[in-house]
């Protein structure tokens, strides 16, 4: 029979060796665990006319790229996102609400360490070309209320015609730094003369780096239509 001695060694060895699996059992977890997702898409999109915000976020498998569950789950503004498994795991979420310029995203454990995006778009107010009725053809200047267009930034110029059916979207950009946009002539040549209803969508693409994850976001601000006439 082994000694008092023995028996506490033994007893010893074998807390080490429980302590150092259950320690190697974590770090591997932890590891497997980032592993899982190491590039997420964040997209939001204000509509200005209903007052209503929609928000969704994957986070893709870095081999299979196939989007994934996330550990803890994923909020945005503090509310907890719906997952769908549709293709793969996407969170969603949507509420009326006014507008916030900055949008939160939040995911993994609540107050445990969550990995956090903030992200935001100016809206565009007021945006008019001076008038409520065009030449076919013509060269046209919009001006609106409200922050220039940024680094990665569009604006689109979205003309509905429901007389005719129509649909025409124009996308522009600019770099002069102040709230004008021009477009040309011969762009508004694919505006036929008619009554015409126009909406915009300010976009903005933004790249971040999240705990390690790189995260690629789209933000789009609709705004109210206004009524114009081609001539």
């Amino acid at each position: 029979m082994p000694d008092r001695r023995q028996r506490y060694s033994d007893e010893h060895m074998k807390r080490i060796f429980f302590l150092v699996l259950t320690t190697l059992v974590f770090f591997c977890c932890t590891a497997e665990e980032k592993k899982t997702y190491q590039s997420a898409n964040c997209y939001v999109r204000y509509d200005e006319a209903q007052g209503r915000v929609s928000a969704e976020a994957t986070f893709n498998h870095p081999e299979s790229k196939i989007a994934v569950e996330v550990p803890g789950g994923v909020r945005f503004q503090s509310n907890d996102m719906k997952a769908t498994t549709t293709y793969g795991h996407m969170y969603r979420y949507e509420e009326t609400v006014k507008f916030q310029p900055e949008q939160v995203f939040e995911w993994g454990p609540k107050n445990k360490g969550a990995s956090t995006l903030k992200v935001g778009i100016v809206p565009i107010q007021n945006f008019s070309f001076g008038t409520s009725e065009i030449s076919f053809g013509d060269a046209v200047k919009l001006t609106w209320d409200g922050a220039a267009l940024g680094k990665g930034e569009t604006l689109v110029f979205m003309w509905e015609n429901k007389e005719k059916g129509l649909t025409v979207p124009l996308e522009v950009s600019t770099t002069i730094g102040e709230p004008i946009v021009e477009i040309p002539g011969e762009k508004m040549k694919s505006i036929s003369p008619g009554n015409w209803t126009l909406y915009l969508v300010r976009k903005k693409l933004q790249k971040s780096n999240v705990d390690g994850i790189a995260v690629n976001s789209i933000l789009e601000y609709y705004t109210k239509p206004i009524a114009l006439k081609i001539k």
